[in-house]
């Protein structure tokens, strides 16, 4: 008798569990469609159900990301920057020397330009003394020739009117070059004792060599002071 009654109960026992199971499912269905349950609202739901605190563990996970430590350079990137360094450091160093040797080149030209003027001023101020010395030879030979055609006391009053505005070198050098005769015959209308001392002191330069010994002495005199300013 219970052989046979435990089969029956056996078998109840079993539909009763499956249609129980079948039961749930259709109201685990029914609830997802009708409260819209997603996988992440079950996922929080079971987390919910065991315990666990999602909202408060999403935040320690974005805390612990923003704490996690920046990526590492890789040893190519460093490379990649030394040899930036290195090649801008090169192209400076090359901008420094080829200013520097531009530098040097406009050194050397212009020296070369004050050496080039150096030597054109002191052919225009050889020429230019030249033109001058030329032109004081002519006038003085034509004053001289002036005096020599004019009477004797117009020539003296002439050299006289000189030796008053103090031109003692240009009387001495008109009347070294003249003739012996006309000079003496100008010399002797000098009679009152102002014109005898005037005219003695032309002829005392005259005698002296006046003014190419001037000239003479200041260039012995400059001689003799280059030793000191050597020193």
């Amino acid at each position: 008798m219970i052989r046979r009654i435990l089969p029956v109960l056996t078998n109840g026992i079993l539909y009763f569990c499956l249609a129980t199971i079948i039961a749930e499912v259709i109201l685990a269905v029914q609830l997802c469609v009708q409260w819209k349950i997603d996988r992440t609202k079950a996922i929080q739901m079971l987390a919910i159900a065991q315990g666990i605190d999602l909202f408060a563990l999403r935040e320690k996970t974005e805390l612990d990301q923003d704490e996690l430590p920046p990526d590492q350079v890789s040893y190519g990137e460093i490379l990649e920057t030394r040899a930036a360094k290195d090649l801008d450091l090169q192209l400076r160093e090359q901008s420094l020397s080829n200013s520097l040797n531009q530098l040097r080149a406009d050194q050397q030209q212009l020296s070369v330009a004050e050496r080039r003027y150096t030597q054109q001023r002191s052919q225009y101020e050889t020429l230019l003394s030249e033109l001058e010395e030329g032109a004081q030879a002519t006038g003085r030979e034509n004053a001289r020739r002036i005096l020599e055609s004019v009477k004797s006391k117009q020539a003296k009053e002439l050299l006289a009117e000189m030796l008053d505005k103090e031109e003692m070198r240009a009387v001495v050098m008109l009347l070294r070059e003249m003739p012996d005769s006309k000079r003496a015959k100008i010399v002797g209308e000098f009679k009152t004792p102002e014109e005898i001392q005037q005219i003695d002191e032309v002829l005392r330069q005259i005698r002296e060599g006046v003014p190419e010994s001037e000239i003479a002495d200041n260039a012995q005199k400059q001689f003799g002071q280059a030793p000191n300013n050597l020193q």
